[in-house]
């Protein structure tokens, strides 16, 4: 079976690969799957990226190291709920963003 581009049908080795890789939803899904069937011993091969490992673990109810660079919603610039971050950008300005009616 040789690996074609989703949306062109045409093949992706060796110099399209893009198209192939996975998320980081796509490698906590898959986590998760594994933890459901019990499969106890997971990791990741080629393409792997400390992202993606710190991902898997998370999945699975792991806490490792570089769990403090997983990313928090909380906190941002934008997005974030804390008070001081929503007193320095209006409503308005969110709204034009996500609904990408505004510029940057």
């Amino acid at each position: 079976m040789l690996l074609t581009d989703p949306v062109t049908g045409e093949f992706v080795f060796p110099t399209n690969l893009d198209c192939a890789l996975c998320t980081r939803d796509d490698i906590y899904k898959f986590g998760r799957r594994c933890d459901e069937l019990g499969i106890s011993y997971i990791g990741l091969c080629c393409g792997n990226a400390a992202a993606y490992t710190r991902t898997l673990c998370e999945s699975i109810g792991r806490k490792p190291p570089a769990s403090k660079y997983s990313p928090n919603m909380e906190v941002h610039c934008l997005f974030g709920k804390d008070e001081r971050v929503l007193k320095n950008h209006s409503k308005q300005t969110l709204e034009n963003i996500v609904t990408r009616k505004g510029k940057m």
